[in-house]
């Protein structure tokens, strides 16, 4: 069934300003109501009352299309377009002191702050929502309001306030008849109760919201109740020790997963399935999970690669407008320099008048220009914490407990695969940490938003760490030979500048010199400097591209299929200039590449 038609054929009737301004309230809340039933529906109503509020000028309208907006970008993984769409409708609002539109839009900051784990910010903004709408209603919006809250006091682990939030919810909706609300509900209500271990009421709330769910059209969310339903049924089952039910009902977690395209719980069933075949002494059983797991892990690797390309192409791109935005700014100066001239003869006053137009259009497309810079840093920002942030905990996780069923198992031959496993996940976890501390180190050095942070500590052992770390990528297990090193030389710098600068330039001398001698490293004080040189003995830099190769996403184009974002140099030159030392590189093709790097003692940053 759709529920959203032509505005002409349902709207036509309406004329004038009153009937416009009905027309886009009606449109704002065909899209809030059912962006859960009908996504593209509501996505166009969003869409036609975002471009009639501009028209005609409806403040309220544009605030609540901005909001709405914000909903359909969040449920769409937008998440930076979604904050900003929030700030928006907010600002509105509060320019005409609607307490009600600031009210809805506490509910999305609340429920994106939700999303990201920030359990007290995500409380704060749902009690403020829910404040309101307890004591003005209306009850559509104190269901979802209290629902909100409950899901915050989960998130806080007080079960006791969850569960007295998410009842009121449910009475209120006698009143609304919010189905979808109602399904999803009942299963965090199924949640709750297993968190208290009360495993036979979880199970009933939990069948209660499928097959209320199951009355629905397929929407994101009704999958997602699907899924986690079926996940949660299979812990209470383990809990009430039927492995069997319980197996059976993770396995249907993971269908519907695979079927709707959906990773929420994946990874969680998986373990779950593991540690019944671990508890019942199933070997075969344990290794096909560990297969399924195993291409999960290299799914989500690949997609979250793939991310991480995107977040380069977004950087470049943001460089190519930043660069853009100063040409124009540039320009703008010389125009006014021009306008200014002018002005001494009254006689150009034509010429003049046509100087301040395109002063106008061009500032028109700096501000433009400008307004792009800011929504790429903040998409870019965002995705980076996001989309590695949650990933990344779940593989750490997952190793963790792979490490202790692993002690359990008897067999020594199966025991050592699964261990060489578990390393090859440790290091792709710890590849997939350094990439995003590279990527978010070179945009604050970038747009000079670093904050140096020195404190005294001896660099000596901290290099040989950095060695030890490097070794661990390392396929040949090399150990960078140590010439010349001091037994100790304090200094008073960045730890964190010091770690990214020498952590890539060990790194890419253990990359490029895989199957050959072992990297030399040696550090060398004088009264005002220190200097620290790395010396590989590998594929060498061709002397027409040694002087780009400085420059961020360059690559040399003897590297092969050497993996790399092409950073890693760029950042070790921005550090260098923030801590105000030298750096030196000299190279010769398939003999080795020599780095040494000079930092003033005296130097505070």
């Amino acid at each position: 069934m759709c529920l959203f038609f032509s505005s002409e054929a349902v709207f036509g009737q309406w004329t004038g300003v009153r009937g416009i301004e009905s027309r886009i309230d009606s449109l704002n809340n065909l899209a809030r109501d059912n962006f859960r039933i009908d996504f593209n529906a509501s996505t166009l109503a969003a869409q036609e009352a975002l471009e009639l509020s501009f028209e005609y000028n409806y403040s309220k309208g544009l605030a609540y299309a901005y909001r709405n907006l914000a909903i359909l970008s969040y449920f769409s993984d937008n998440l930076s377009y979604s904050l900003d769409y929030i700030f928006k409708s907010l600002e509105i609002f509060e320019k005409l002191n609607d307490q009600r539109g600031i009210a809805d839009c506490h509910i999305s900051l609340g429920t994106f702050f939700y999303r990201l784990g920030e359990s007290e910010s995500a409380l704060k903004y749902h009690t403020l929502a829910y404040e309101y709408f307890k004591g003005s209603g209306p009850a559509d919006r104190l269901a979802i309001a209290a629902y909100n809250l409950a899901e915050s006091y989960f998130l806080n682990e007080n079960f006791g306030e969850a569960e007295k939030y998410m009842y009121e919810s449910i009475s209120v909706n006698d009143i609304v008849k919010n189905i979808p609300l109602l399904a999803s509900a009942y299963m965090y209500l199924g949640k709750i109760r297993n968190r208290q271990e009360a495993y036979s009421e979880s199970i009933n709330y939990l069948t209660m919201a499928l097959e209320i769910n199951g009355k629905l059209q397929e929407s994101k969310s009704n999958k997602e109740v699907i899924i986690e339903s079926h996940y949660l049924l299979g812990l209470n089952y383990m809990g009430l020790n039927q492995p069997q039910v319980a197996k059976a009902q993770f396995e249907k977690s993971l269908e519907f997963s695979e079927k709707y395209n959906l990773n929420g719980t994946i990874g969680e069933a998986l373990l779950a399935l593991s540690e019944l075949a671990l508890s019942s002494r199933d070997i075969d059983e344990s290794i096909s999970i560990l297969n399924r797991f195993r291409s999960f892990y290299i799914t989500t690797n690949q997609t979250k690669n793939q991310n991480a390309r995107n977040l380069i192409q977004d950087l470049l791109e943001l460089r190519n407008i930043e660069r853009e935005a100063l040409l124009l700014k540039a320009e703008n100066q010389a125009k006014e320099d021009r306008i200014l001239w002018l002005t001494i003869s009254s006689a150009l006053l034509i010429l003049i008048g046509l100087l301040l137009f395109a002063l106008l259009f061009f500032y028109f497309r700096l501000f433009k220009k400008s307004k792009e810079l800011q929504q790429l840093k903040s998409r870019f920002i965002a995705m980076a914490v996001h989309e590695f942030k949650n990933p990344i905990g779940v593989i750490s996780t997952a190793s963790d407990l792979l490490k202790i069923y692993q002690e359990q198992l008897e067999n020594p031959t199966i025991k050592q695969k699964i261990e060489n496993q578990i390393k090859k996940i440790d290091r792709q976890e710890k590849r997939l940490n350094g990439l995003v501390d590279d990527l978010m180190i070179f945009e604050s050095l970038f747009m000079n938003t670093y904050i140096v942070y020195n404190q005294e500590f001896d660099i000596v052992p901290f290099i040989k760490e950095i060695i030890e770390d490097c070794r661990d990528f390392d396929p040949d297990q090399r150990l960078a030979e140590i010439d010349a090193l001091p037994t100790s030389i304090l200094v008073n710098k960045d730890q964190i500048l010091i770690s990214h600068l020498f952590t890539n330039i060990l790194g890419n001398a253990y990359k490029y010199s895989v199957g050959r001698q072992a990297p030399i490293c040696s550090i060398q004080q004088t009264p005002s400097f220190i200097t620290v040189t790395v010396q590989d003995f590998g594929i060498g830099i061709p002397e027409a591209e040694q002087k780009s190769i400085f420059k961020e996403f360059f690559r040399a184009s003897n590297v092969g299929d050497k993996k790399g974002s092409g950073i890693g140099l760029a950042i070790v030159n921005a550090i260098v200039q923030k801590l105000n030392g030298s750096i030196k590189l000299t190279s010769e093709l398939n003999k080795g590449t020599k780095i040494a790097v000079s930092l003033p003692t005296d130097y505070s940053a």
